[in-house]
């Protein structure tokens, strides 16, 4: 959908709105909080097990992969976790990208989509599992395009998530009295308090740059922008401008406290129309990361530094180590 334009990019992010204001989240709030308790409990048993050779990275990433793809491919295909559909996607898609989102399409990703089209063909299931894919088949039979859409929606969402829950984790041990903080606060608090986390990590890290097609001659600041071009706007310093945010290189949830907002300053996804339709989904469902992490474990963490550019965005390092105790807080 990123690549569509004109009336068609319309007509398919038109679709996509209209069928996310019909999805309860809530109603899928249980069932992403159990991706994430399942994932880090299973990660926080293997680093528990003798290994000779542990790779502590390697398996914190699938872990965190796990739990990103898992909660997409529920969200938008409506598979319950530990059904045959599930379990099918979920093996599609460790083939479509086992280490992230791959551009140059090979035979493995052919394969790979070709199984994934060919499951989903076979039909969808029909139960109480709100989803994207259901609420788009309401208003009529979902086409080529729009399959496809919704195929590397998760492809491309699962990467970004994994990426953006690994800063969470890093960001979390790193500051603990933000972890006690909203592992001790009632429900409602607790989530204001998750959702500042993230929009603070977004800040710090993971929004990097937007680009765009420049479709017509215009001047800015007098310069002359070509059509044609390929445009790059800086996030990730623009997010650092100290006379927007204070102190900007140091984390503070709290500059998003009491219902603050930035406007166009603050961009992670994307700026006015062109924000991306999952851009709340996305701050929800790590928001339910973070507040899982801070009431069930301790977290504590070595490493990381200094950042690494990875395939699509910037990592910590590959040293970043991370440990997880049960470290239950009693609501």
């Amino acid at each position: 959908m990123r690549g569509m334009s004109g009336a068609a990019h319309k007509t398919y992010r038109s679709a996509l709105i209209k069928a996310l204001g019909t999805i309860d989240l809530e109603a899928l709030a249980p069932t992403m909080r159990r991706f994430v308790n399942d994932g880090l409990s299973s990660f926080n048993r293997s680093t528990a097990e003798p290994r000779k050779h542990f790779d502590n990275y390697r398996r914190w990433s699938d872990a965190l992969s796990t739990i990103s793809s898992g909660m997409l491919i529920q969200l938008v295909f409506g598979a319950a976790q530990g059904s045959d559909l599930f379990d099918q996607l979920m093996d599609g898609y460790k083939e479509l990208g086992p280490n992230g989102v791959v551009w140059n399409i090979g035979a493995r990703q052919l394969a790979a989509y070709a199984r994934l089209r060919g499951r989903l063909d076979e039909g969808m299931p029909r139960g109480d599992i709100p989803n994207l894919f259901s609420a788009i088949s309401e208003e009529g039979p979902v086409d080529d395009t729009m399959l496809g859409n919704l195929i590397y929606m998760v492809e491309t969402g699962r990467y970004d998530l994994r990426g953006l829950f690994r800063w969470i984790a890093k960001y979390g041990a790193e500051h603990p009295d933000w972890m006690r903080q909203i592992a001790t606060a009632d429900c409602g608090h607790r989530k204001v308090l998750a959702e500042a986390f993230v929009l603070e990590v977004l800040r710090l890290d993971q929004s990097e740059r937007l680009m765009r097609d420049v479709l017509q001659d215009f001047a800015f600041d007098g310069f002359l922008i070509p059509k044609g071009a390929l445009l790059r706007l800086c996030m990730w310093e623009s997010h650092k401008d100290a006379t927007t945010f204070g102190e900007p290189f140091v984390f503070d949830p709290g500059r998003f406290l009491n219902g603050k907002s930035y406007g166009e300053k603050f961009s992670p996804f994307g700026l006015d129309q062109h924000r991306c339709p999952l851009a709340d989904v996305s701050i929800w469902l790590a928001s339910t990361f973070i507040a899982e992490l801070a009431c069930n474990f301790d977290v504590s963490a070595s490493g990381g530094e200094p950042a690494v550019r990875g395939p699509y965005h910037w990592e910590p390092s590959p040293d970043f180590q991370i440990a997880l105790a049960p470290g239950k807080i009693d609501d």
